[in-house]
């Protein structure tokens, strides 16, 4: 069924709501009905400065660790992807893992919001984790238990790792083989097996030439919407967590679109158990031009300044 809009004001109703004239992180979906009570607010970093952008290429894969290397990151790191893994399951388990829900047809419609038509007709209102809304209807019993996830088998694994030429990350890895393959996690779910594997035979090789040697290591995680997408360095110890975002992103330098984050994978999912994780979004600093990835602090301003 087509999007219909109900306000001729449309609303980003994700966590990190940024507006302006070129770009919006408000998801759609076929069948979306949109409106709006409240103005939307214009990111700091989608205001252009006025200053010719920095070119900056995409980073080298990272090189391979030694065993001094690994022994550091070891000690630390395997406790606290076990921690997270169990966050997780449980998460998994409750029913509840995905931050975009639906709401009881017919259910808290009036005002303004996003909302979906159910097979009968009637209106369901869409929530997102991380919004007031969204901790109400849940407080209020709104929200139906999700169903249980199938997860990869060994099998299908293995084939990924022989494309890949490399292990998934560890906890990644149990991700798919214990809890689910795709379909729960950060924005609309972390991505099955078979559909990455298209993305890296298909679309990484069409990728900018720059962009070339981060093509083959960088596996895509989740999407958020409007072309934003999380992925994660396996050829990086600390599995390090880099994101596109194209909106903002000048016509003749797209390649600025590309842009590392300050935390990994574990670190990434450990955010979203917590509550605390944001889609990333990029901005052109204001003082130096350049082109980056929005800070914690950034990121924080807008959604205080919404909510």
């Amino acid at each position: 069924m087509p999007i219909t809009q109900v306000e001729a004001r449309e609303a980003t109703a994700m966590p990190l709501a940024t507006q302006s004239v070129t770009h919006s992180v408000s998801p759609r979906r076929s069948g979306t009905v949109i409106a709006s009570e409240r103005s939307t607010v214009a990111a700091p970093g989608h205001r252009s400065t006025g200053r010719p952008p920095t070119r900056r290429a995409a980073a080298d894969p990272a090189p391979d660790p030694t065993l001094s290397d690994l022994t550091g990151i070891l000690c630390h790191v395997t406790s606290e992807e076990e921690l997270v893994f169990e966050s997780v399951r449980a998460r998994v388990e409750s029913g509840d893992y995905l931050d975009e829900r639906l709401g009881p047809p017919g259910i808290d419609t009036e005002g303004g919001g996003a909302f979906q038509y159910a097979p009968d007709g009637r209106l369901q209102r869409m929530y997102w984790r991380g919004t007031p809304e969204y901790s109400e209807a849940h407080a209020a019993g709104l929200l139906e238990l999700l169903p249980p996830l199938t997860p990869a088998s060994e099998d299908e694994v293995k084939e990924f790792e022989a494309h890949l030429g490399r292990p998934l990350p560890s906890l990644l890895r149990r991700c798919y083989l214990e809890l689910g393959d795709g379909g729960f996690g950060p924005a609309y779910g972390l991505e099955p097996l078979r559909p990455i594997l298209r993305v890296l035979r298909e679309e990484h090789p069409g990728w900018p030439e720059a962009w070339h040697p981060m093509a083959k290591v960088l596996l895509p995680t989740c999407n958020w919407g409007c072309g934003i997408t999380s992925y994660v360095d396996v050829s990086d110890p600390a599995n390090r967590m880099w994101a596109i975002d194209p909106n903002p992103a000048p016509q003749d330098d797209f390649e600025v679109s590309l842009f590392p984050q300050h935390f990994g994978l574990t670190e990434w999912l450990r955010r979203w158990i917590d509550g605390t994780l944001h889609q990333p979004w990029l901005l052109q600093d204001p003082k130096t031009g350049d082109w980056r990835g929005a800070t914690d602090a950034e990121t924080g301003a807008v959604l205080e300044e919404q909510y």
